[in-house]
């Protein structure tokens, strides 16, 4: 998984790409199964106002806040990570598309090349872009764009093809006009898949922004640092010790690494003895979940921990 500190403060060809690949249900299926986004939100930003001498019943509403909200923001963060397959197949399929559009340079329309060039012109035009709700939007317009032109790209292709079919004595390849038109049609379609991904993570940023009157000094955005401040807090160490997880999917365990949990602590049926499997006793009836890969020992935690890393 990218570390947060690695992001460029600008948006870059990276930062598209994970932008672009955040959609899903799976991202928000995991928001709407643990709790409302105020919630998860306010349990963050109010994670240093929680001392040891808050009463049980308190302590452990304010552990399955923390609890839900690590998970959540995890599964929201793997999913920007995951953006740039998608992204990159695109592309590489524009790449092909042009290149080999430039082969047939001496019979393709001026205006195809022209449209070709502009799309990958606008791919460009994000890179200054630093307020991720008003990136989204650019993105998503961009895509809109790139459809437009892609159909008009395959429009031309197509018609070159069938010209190129009835003129057979000019000797061109007619396998590789249609292979043009094959790879066109594949961007085109990918264009569109991404603008539909747009439009999904524009309504997942729109509800982590509806959250604002529970951030001091905050405006309806949420920027790029603050999202750099939650992946931070939510991939750290989390006391879990007596919250009720039952609501909460917990499907995929890598989601619970570096989680603390108790004897107390209730998960959904049928996962206590997995994540059991997968944690090592810290003290009686106390276990810490562990991960695929050993964990950075500086990670951030959101209580105050003692020298055995419990409270």
């Amino acid at each position: 998984m990218s570390n947060p500190e690695d992001m460029p403060e600008k948006l870059t060809d990276a930062q598209l790409d994970a932008l672009l690949d955040s959609t899903g249900s799976d991202l928000l299926r995991y928001l709407q199964a643990t709790s409302d986004t105020s919630t998860l939100l306010s349990a963050f930003l109010t994670a240093d106002q929680t001392t040891l001498e808050t009463p049980a019943a308190l302590y452990d509403e304010w552990a399955t806040r923390q609890a839900q909200a690590a998970i959540a923001i995890r599964a929201l963060a793997r999913g920007l990570d995951r953006v740039g397959n998608s992204a990159s197949d695109l592309d590489s399929a524009l790449a092909r598309a042009l290149a080999r559009a430039r082969d047939f340079d001496h019979a393709l329309p001026r205006d195809l090349v022209r449209a070709l060039d502009n799309a990958f012109d606008l791919d460009l035009k994000l890179d200054h872009e630093v307020d991720l709700g008003r990136a989204l939007d650019r993105a998503r317009d961009h895509a809109r764009e790139l459809i437009r032109a892609l159909d008009n790209a395959f429009d031309h292709a197509r018609e070159l093809a069938l010209a190129l079919q009835l003129e057979i004595d000019r000797e061109v390849d007619l396998v590789r006009a249609f292979d043009l038109v094959s790879a066109l049609g594949s961007a085109r379609a990918s264009a569109r898949d991404s603008a539909r991904a747009l439009d999904r993570a524009r309504d997942l940023i729109d509800a982590l922004s509806g959250a604002h009157d529970l951030l001091p000094n905050s405006d309806r955005t949420i920027s790029v640092q603050s999202w750099h401040r939650l992946r931070k807090l939510a991939e750290g160490q989390v006391d879990a010790s007596g919250a009720d997880l039952r609501q909460t999917d917990v499907t995929d365990l890598s989601l619970l690494t570096n989680f603390i949990w108790s004897d107390e602590t209730l998960w959904p049926p049928g996962t206590k003895q997995r994540i059991r499997v997968r944690s090592r006793e810290l003290r009686p009836g106390v276990y810490l979940v562990r991960g695929g890969r050993s964990t950075r020992r500086g990670s951030k935690r959101f209580r105050g921990t003692g020298a055995d890393g419990v409270n």
